[in-house]
């Protein structure tokens, strides 16, 4: 897992009961993971009385932030155990408030997973490929052209699985270019899979 010194320092900052009272780490962690899980809003830390007695409110925002961030981590990795233990232990939590964080955590650990699963996006992707080779003879301006020119239209399939196309003309050049990217993007992805 990797963690930034930053949100270390903030889970240290939980960790130290000169800030937070138990009952205050207990309530901050039911909120911060309500917050994760879309259950409940940011504004609710302000209404809990054992954290509206924290005059720094820079301090509850560092621990917040440091939490959600470890949350996050931890869901994403799927931690284990020992190692949200350890991690915790590390930034000098009491068994009782690294109890407190795990029990919460193992509890919504599956429902913290798959909501950062619905996170992710995805780019559009190519379902379907038509083309068209025009033989341009002359235009307006010349008398004489005689050219090869390409219509290559894509359907490209989104995120939300809407189908839209994406069609361009190129030369024979042009074309050929195209084919070579495409080729050393492929023999790309396959050294790297």
């Amino acid at each position: 897992m990797e963690i930034s010194k930053k949100v270390l320092e903030g889970l240290e900052t939980c960790a130290n009961s000169s800030y937070f009272s138990d009952q205050a780490f207990k309530d901050l962690c039911e909120i911060t993971f309500g917050v994760v899980l879309k259950d409940k809003v940011e504004s609710d830390i302000e209404g809990m009385k054992s954290l509206a007695v924290i005059s720094d409110k820079s301090i509850l925002k560092q621990a917040y932030a440091s939490l959600i961030t470890f949350i996050a981590e931890c869901a994403r990795v799927d931690a284990s155990s020992a190692t949200v233990n350890s991690m915790l232990e590390d930034c000098k939590f009491t068994p009782e408030r690294t109890n407190c964080f795990t029990d919460i955590y193992f509890r919504r650990k599956q429902q913290i997973r798959q909501l950062l699963g619905g996170l992710s996006f995805r780019l559009p992707h190519i379902v379907d490929t038509e083309w068209r080779m025009d033989y341009v003879i002359k235009s307006n301006s010349l008398e004489k052209i005689n050219a090869i020119n390409y219509t290559i239209n894509f359907k490209v399939e989104d995120q939300n699985e809407n189908t839209n196309d994406v069609q361009f003309c190129c030369s024979v050049e042009e074309l050929q270019d195209l084919v070579w990217k495409l080729k050393e993007a492929a023999k790309a992805v396959e050294r790297f899979s």
